[in-house]
């Protein structure tokens, strides 16, 4: 529950809020583009942590990736990057 009040200081959640009240973007897929928006905002910087090695290896460093997001998106993307949706992304382009 404070993540989420953290979160709402940048306005991600209260944009979302706004977004699922009204009626008209709840029909079709109104409600998965909030939230995929809602996502992006979250997670845009990604490639702040992507890091290239020898012979073309792609590697994540979460903790680079964290330390570059705002201090109050810190802790709701620690845990976030143990998701299964955040896991098969990287293993969908297979990042180590």
């Amino acid at each position: 529950m404070q993540q989420l009040k953290e979160l709402e200081q940048f306005n991600q959640i209260t944009s979302l809020k706004r977004q699922l009240k009204n009626k008209s973007a709840l029909l079709g897929d109104g409600v998965s583009r909030a939230f995929l928006r809602a996502l992006v905002q979250l997670i845009g910087g990604y490639r702040d942590g992507l890091r290239i090695q020898e012979a073309q290896k792609i590697t994540f460093d979460q903790e680079k990736f964290i330390e570059t997001r705002p201090v109050s998106f810190q802790p709701f993307l620690r845990e976030m990057l143990h998701l299964q949706i955040f896991q098969q992304v990287k293993s969908t382009f297979r990042i180590k």
